[in-house]
């Protein structure tokens, strides 16, 4: 038994391997999307999902076989072969036969998944093993059977099965013959399985026959539940073996029926439930897996009361069903659900049905309705009674129909909704065959339906409800409601009066006006009294009077505008200004243009006379004042140092001469900084006549030459500075001025070192430096640097090799994302654990998402929220050891990084492409490794957050490899080279150094 499974194992890890290797062999091809799938030697991909007798669903992993008949030679591997869970559905026949008959290579089986086997449908399958190795009908890791009647078969073979499946079985229902031939180097099992078996329903059969080590009908690593069902076992060990106890006979037989709930089956009422007086059947049905017995499907009405045939009638009807008993499930009666329920009613009767004659577009009805059948059905006021139209009189409040499809016999029921209004409407305010003058005023009314519109002759008033008639002639009023009712009357309106004779009375001051007529049509008198405005239509002047006009206006259109007119001011006469003194201005009336004294031209024929503001001659006529002054003409712009500025007209002394003037010849010279041994200066301004100096470029402060020069201030020297090289294997020492950088005294020298603190697990390495000079201006210097860290602790006494670890993690390193996170890695030899650090691209922190003792994690959260399939994620895994009661790291994987599964932007690698995968070198030589990466998506860019390809070597004495993939063979031996992908997709190159 134990070199069986070692042979299992390793057939394992072969075919893993193979799987893995498999991306590398198409990186030339454009690959269809696999769903890791094989018929025979067909390979389902998105490009191929159906072939004879076969078809392949990849959003729910479901299988169908209908009528397959697949028989080919798989070694190592099933005729049917799926590396994902699978769901199988069975229609018709179907066989399945594996030819192989090799004595190497495991599982040579009918049907093989390496994942968990569902299986269901009303079908047959026949699936047989080889005859070489190892025989299984079928091969799975979980395997659970729901319906259909299955035939598993392991032929003869060193080690045969009819079924295996490394961890649990379950039968739910369904037939199954599970039957283990002879095996000729191991043991024979019908049904064989890691972890427990489940009978939950169903008929099973599952024997073996000899074998060299055992047999077994059932053999179970963990217990088996016989819950429900028929189950036959047979062995020539045991009838069974579970939880490493075998059964005390040969044979073993277990019965036991299951009772059926209403949750087992499935109810559908009646597809039509229209009333047409025929029967309305609903249906009671097993759901898949339940194969009771007989259905009798039973009717109640709504008093509770069984019905002796099938409903027909108008009502509301409960389904309970009586199941019969069989091999496997019990009878029971009354079988029902809150839902088993259905309802015959009339269906609702549409407007394309019938039609109405007496209403009105809104409603209203003024007596009977007329409701009519359409082509094709009759109508009738009770659901048994039909004819072609029924009326609804004026009394019925009731207006209920019925209406039969006379085609389907199906019966509608409708109804007709409208108001009633038999009184005509009501005008108010006026009176027929009566005359009104200048308008009639009137109201119209209704309390029912309303008011529709109201008529004048032809032309529409509106529905307003208030009128008022202003034209003249006679007008006929007809007022009609939206149910159709009206009323007429007919008057007369004298609107346009004739007024031939106006007349017109002023009052004594003019100020009213009063007009009066009588229209010699109807005799209607008129008259209106207005006050007058008065406006001055000639102004007083001193030689006119005012004269004022009176305007009489009247609101009424009839009276025309009256105006008269009288002297109301008379003439003022002339009244002369006052003389301003100025010759050249006349002297006149002070209302109008009347010339008192002409005017005259100015005299100015005197002398000038001048002052500083200018020079000026006064006009010599009597009673005038005025003067001509204008302003100095200078004959210079301004004075100068030896020239008075004088007027040329009248030689007034504008401005005296400047005489010498420092601030007219200044020269500015620049500030100059002082140094440790040169003078400086302030800024300042020299005379270039005189040569004095000046503090400003007026002239105004006068400088001496202490106010000018800054005397040097001579080196200020500061302390020795000690400056160490990276190494510290020298020491400079530096004298250098505090202002100028002057360097008084410099000298370099080699230091001395002694290990001063020993390295332990307590305590690093501690390494002293000392500098000693000759210059006796510097001082003697030491340094303590750490030159070692504290030492790892030993693990077990053992020298823990964490290099080795980190290569033996990096090996099997996977990440797959989706909506969880699938991470595995290689596992190391001693170590109690490992600790995985996970976390979205971006961020600097890692976060501890799991600690465990397996080589692999699933994580469905990150931050305590759901996946988030757009963002990429790094990751990586620390192995430790328990040292002491604390975690000791002792191996470590790279930091690795991989594609969100819906990012669109970006891709990760799909393999790893070498030119050489093994280099031979002489000690001392070179190669260059040349990779490449092949993508998962050639048209997307490969996710770039770190190097997109790493090196690392198995043994550095042997081989040492650089960042470029450069090797460098340092002695003799052989040792790998790993090559990295962003992913952690690896390839190893065989070194060896001669």
């Amino acid at each position: 038994m134990k070199k069986m499974m070692k042979k299992i194992w390793a057939c394992l890890l072969a075919c893993t391997m193979i799987v893995t290797m498999l991306p590398g062999l198409m990186v030339n091809v454009k690959a269809a999307t696999s769903y890791e799938l094989r018929i025979g030697d067909t390979e389902v991909t998105d490009e191929n999902l159906s072939g004879a007798g076969w078809s392949y669903d990849p959003s729910t992993k479901t299988l169908t076989l209908d009528g397959l008949n697949c028989q080919k030679s798989k070694v190592g591997e099933g005729v049917i072969h799926s590396y994902r869970d699978l769901n199988l559905v069975l229609k018709n026949e179907n066989k399945i036969e594996n030819l192989a008959s090799a004595l190497s290579g495991n599982w040579q089986s009918g049907i093989r998944v390496n994942g968990k086997l569902t299986i269901s449908g009303s079908g047959s399958l026949i699936t047989t093993g080889g005859t070489g190795y190892t025989s299984h009908g079928i091969s799975v890791n979980s395997l659970i059977i729901n319906s259909g009647t299955i035939t598993a078969t392991g032929q003869e073979a060193e080690g045969s099965s009819g079924i295996y499946a490394r961890n649990g079985v379950t039968i739910n229902g369904g037939k199954l013959i599970a039957q283990a031939s002879t095996s000729s180097g191991g043991s024979s099992r019908g049904i064989e399985c890691g972890g427990t078996f489940t009978l939950n329903g169903g008929n099973v059969t599952a024997s073996a026959d000899g074998a060299t080590e055992n047999s077994y009908g059932l053999q179970a690593g963990s217990t088996a539940k016989f819950e429900y069902g028929t189950i036959h076992l047979k062995g020539i060990t045991a009838a069974y073996k579970a939880n490493k106890i075998s059964s005390s006979s040969k044979t073993y037989d277990f019965s036991k029926k299951k009772t059926v709930t209403d949750s087992d089956f499935t109810f559908t009422a009646p597809k039509d439930l229209i009333y047409d007086g025929k029967e309305k059947a609903a249906t009671v049905t097993g759901k898949d897996g339940i194969a009771c017995g007989n259905i009798t499907v039973k009717y109640y009405n709504e008093n509770g009361q069984l019905m002796t045939e099938t409903p027909k009638a108008v009502g509301t009807y409960t389904v309970k069903a009586d199941i019969s008993g069989n091999d496997e499930y019990n009878e029971i009666s009354n079988v029902t659900n809150s839902k088993w329920i259905f309802t015959i009613s009339y269906g609702t009767a549409t407007k394309d049905m019938y039609s109405t004659t007496g209403i009105s577009a809104n409603g209203w009805a003024k007596g009977a309705v007329t409701v009519r059948a359409a082509s094709g059905y009759t109508i009738g006021k009770t659901s048994d009674l039909f004819e072609e139209s029924i009326g609804f009189s004026t009394n019925e409040t009731e207006r209920v129909f019925y209406i039969k499809d006379t085609g389907t016999g199906k019966v509608y029921k409708g109804s007709i909704d409208y108001k009633l209004d038999t009184k005509a409407p009501v005008i108010s305010g006026i009176e027929s065959a009566t005359e009104y003058q200048d308008s009639a005023r009137f109201t119209v009314s209704d309390a029912d339906s309303g008011l529709a519109d109201v008529k004048d002759g032809e032309t529409s008033l509106g529905n307003s409800g208030t009128y008022e008639l202003t034209t003249d002639g006679v007008h006929t009023i007809t007022a009609v409601d939206i149910a159709g009712n009206s009323t007429t009357q007919v008057v007369k309106v004298c609107a346009d009066h004739k007024y031939p004779n106006i007349k017109y009375e002023w009052n004594e001051d003019n100020s009213k006006c009063k007009a009066s007529a009588e229209c010699t049509d109807c005799g209607k008198k008129v008259n209106e009294t207005v006050d007058a405005k008065a406006s001055i239509t000639k102004q007083q002047s001193c030689t006119d009077a005012e004269i004022t006009t009176y305007t009489a206006t009247f609101t009424n259109n009839i009276f025309a505008t009256q105006t008269t007119g009288k002297q109301t001011k008379g003439a003022l006469g002339h009244t002369q200004n006052a003389d301003d003194g100025d010759c050249t201005t006349a002297v006149t009336c002070k209302r109008c243009d009347y010339v008192f004294i002409p005017a005259k031209e100015h005299d100015f024929s005197g002398e000038w006379k001048s002052d500083q503001t200018g020079h000026w001659k006064t006009c010599k006529n009597d009673g005038c004042t005025k003067v001509d002054k204008k302003a100095h003409t200078a004959n210079i712009t301004e004075p100068t140092e030896n020239e008075d500025q004088i007027c040329t007209e009248c030689g007034w002394i504008i401005a005296n001469k400047l005489g010498h003037l420092h601030k007219r010849h200044l020269e500015y010279v620049k500030a100059k900084e002082v140094t440790c041994t040169e003078d400086g200066n302030k800024a300042y301004y020299i005379c270039k006549e005189d040569k004095k100096c000046f503090a400003d470029e007026n002239a105004t402060n006068e400088l001496n030459e202490s106010d000018i020069v800054i005397k040097a201030s001579g080196h200020d020297y500061g302390d020795p500075v000690y400056t160490w090289s990276k190494d510290h294997t020298t020491c400079t020492a530096t004298i250098i001025c505090k202002k100028c950088k002057d360097v008084k005294a410099k000298e370099e020298v080699k230091t001395t070192s002694e290990v001063t603190k020993q390295q332990s697990e307590k305590q690093a390495e501690i390494t002293t430096y000392t500098a000693t000079f000759t210059n006796e201006a510097f001082a003697t210097q030491t340094k303590e640097v750490q030159t070692k860290a504290v030492a790892k602790p030993k693990a077990d006494g053992n020298k823990i090799n964490v290099k080795a670890n980190k290569l033996t993690l990096n090996s099997k390193f996977s990440i797959k994302t989706g909506k969880s996170i699938k991470v595995r890695w290689g596992k190391v030899k001693g170590a109690d654990g490992y600790d995985v650090y996970l976390s979205y691209c971006g961020k600097d922190k890692m976060t501890l998402v799991r600690s465990t003792k397996s080589s692999s994690v699933t994580i469905s959260k990150l931050d305590k929220k759901k996946i988030n399939q757009k963002n990429n994620v790094k990751c990586y895994v620390v192995a430790y050891k328990i040292v002491k009661g604390k975690k000791q790291e002792i191996g470590k994987t790279n930091l690795f990084h991989a594609v969100g599964r819906k990012n669109k932007s970006e891709t990760e690698p799909k393999n790893i492409r070498l030119k050489k995968t093994s280099y031979v070198l002489a000690t001392g030589k070179t190669a260059k490794i040349k990779a490449s990466i092949v993508k998962k998506n050639k048209k997307l860019p490969v996710i770039a957050h770190t190097e997109k390809i790493r090196y690392a070597t198995s043994n550095a004495k042997v081989a040492t490899v650089s960042k470029e993939g450069k090797i460098t063979a340092k002695k003799k031996g052989t040792c790998y080279v790993y090559v990295y992908a962003i992913n952690g997709c690896a390839k190893k190159v065989k070194v060896t150094v001669k």
